[in-house]
């Protein structure tokens, strides 16, 4: 164990488990068995009542454990991670189940080094779950279009002289015709999304229905991971405590240090479309509603294994990978590699299937 980690580690059992003592005893000759056995029987004879936990032990460290427990029948136990249960191996009569006990996303982030800065955590009342959903019927009808038409509004924003409020009152004349599809505007009208809409070969104005609604469609990629934090939320309404913890757009710092804004060191930090809990695993799902490059699977990758350590499950959520099938089914393979979960194809799935989708993770 590095300084740092044993640093980290002493800091997030403390504030876990105030009042807790910890000691770390290290072993610097590894492969030494007949070392490695004195310091377990040294640890053993000034500690009354010790327990052993084999959890993520090596090989030479757990043979000197048995050597011992045989001598001296010292309780031994080891903890399954996936399915969240204690094996009793040796001696463990007297031992009682311990207490569930389950991570937030951010004591989970925490216990790896880093810290949540922010997130878009929020409650979701049904009104906007449902205006989620009708805006996620429309952008899966056609997520190019959505994808276009997004940039539009965006840009919308952009050249409006009252940029972020609700009412958009725009000079289109110097836009090309191309960018000015009202397909998908007619539609957002048509579900009373927005209101009040105008068009003609000058202007464009209209008024979303409020700044969450407007905060869905600016962005491409916003619906697809409110649509998934809603289905999230949904899935636990149906089953309390599926999903100990959900979050969306969770703002890490890499090390764990703020530094002011005036420091010279700059702070390294990752944006996680969603972050679930199930059971003791975290899961990192990104989030792309379009064309996938390769460089979004290193970017899960290195996120999930520096913030949720070798339990942690890396979920793939998209629309659509590629449109050349040699490239889909390379990164298909080079996902498989780094063991990333990929769902494409989400646009097609109703909402019961975007649900079963989730669960199986």
């Amino acid at each position: 164990m590095t300084d740092i980690r044993k640093k980290e580690t002493r800091n997030f059992i403390e504030y876990k488990l105030p009042g807790i003592s910890i000691e770390f005893v290290d072993v610097k000759e590894r492969y030494n068995y007949t070392k490695i056995k004195e310091i377990i029987e040294e640890v053993l004879n000034n500690n009354d009542g010790c327990c052993f936990d084999l959890t993520g032990g090596k090989e030479l460290l757990l043979t000197a454990v048995g050597e011992i427990v045989i001598n001296c029948k010292v309780p031994v136990f080891q903890f399954d991670i996936e399915n969240d249960e204690l094996i009793k191996i040796a001696n463990c009569e007297d031992l009682k189940n311990p207490q569930k006990t389950y991570f937030s996303i951010e004591e989970y982030i925490m216990l790896n080094g880093a810290k949540v800065i922010k997130s878009e955590r929020r409650h979701l009342d049904n009104v906007f779950f449902k205006d989620v959903e009708k805006i996620w019927n429309i952008c899966r009808n056609d997520c190019n279009l959505w994808n276009k038409q997004s940039n539009f509004f965006s840009k919308l924003e952009s050249v409006d002289q009252n940029p972020g409020k609700l009412y958009v009152d725009v000079d289109i004349s110097k836009l090309s015709k191309s960018e000015v599809d009202d397909t998908i505007l007619k539609e957002l009208e048509k579900e009373k999304l927005i209101f009040n809409y105008f068009k003609n070969d000058k202007k464009i104005s209209f008024r979303y229905k409020n700044h969450m609604v407007k905060k869905c469609i600016v962005k491409a990629g916003n619906i697809l991971e409110l649509y998934g934090y809603s289905i999230a939320n949904e899935i636990n309404k149906e089953i309390p405590g599926f999903f100990y913890d959900i979050d969306i757009g969770v703002n890490v710092d890499w090390d764990g240090i703020i530094h002011p804004i005036y420091d010279s060191t700059k702070d390294t930090k990752n944006e996680i479309d969603l972050v679930f809990i199930k059971g003791l695993s975290i899961i990192f799902v990104s989030c792309k509603n379009g064309d996938v490059k390769k460089e979004a699977l290193y970017e899960l990758n290195t996120v999930a294994e520096k913030y949720g350590g070798k339990y942690a499950k890396k979920v793939l959520l998209t629309t659509h990978m590629a449109d050349y099938l040699p490239s889909k089914d390379y990164l298909k393979q080079r996902a498989e590699d780094m063991n990333i979960t990929v769902i494409d194809g989400v646009h097609d799935m109703d909402k019961k299937g975007f649900i079963d989708a989730l669960k199986n993770i």
